[in-house]
């Protein structure tokens, strides 16, 4: 059987939080190393969930992956972005105007 790791697809807008989850069927213990645009990203916990600050519009177009060492192999995820929602200006009225 094939090594699999699923990797949700986090919603969000520019300065919302994202967070990335996975599956996987490795053997336990598990180790993750969590990476934005191929590099490591430092200080992201070792975890199967992991938490953006909040989002800018460059980290929109980013694509996250995570590295899961598992007791006998090592397996990447597939690279993957946030799904963008739509932002929506908020109108005011003031008095008449």
């Amino acid at each position: 059987m094939a090594t699999k790791i699923i990797c949700t697809t986090p919603k969000a807008i520019t300065g919302d939080l994202a967070t990335f989850a996975i599956e996987t069927d490795l053997v336990a213990p598990y180790k993750f190393h969590w990476k934005k645009n191929g590099a490591l990203i430092a200080g992201s916990p070792s975890a199967k969930t992991y938490t953006t600050p909040p989002m800018q519009k460059e980290d929109m177009l980013a694509k996250f992956s995570v590295v899961v060492y598992g007791q006998n192999s090592t397996e990447e995820s597939n690279e993957i972005g946030v799904r963008a929602i739509a932002e929506v200006a908020a109108k005011t009225q003031k008095g008449d105007e």
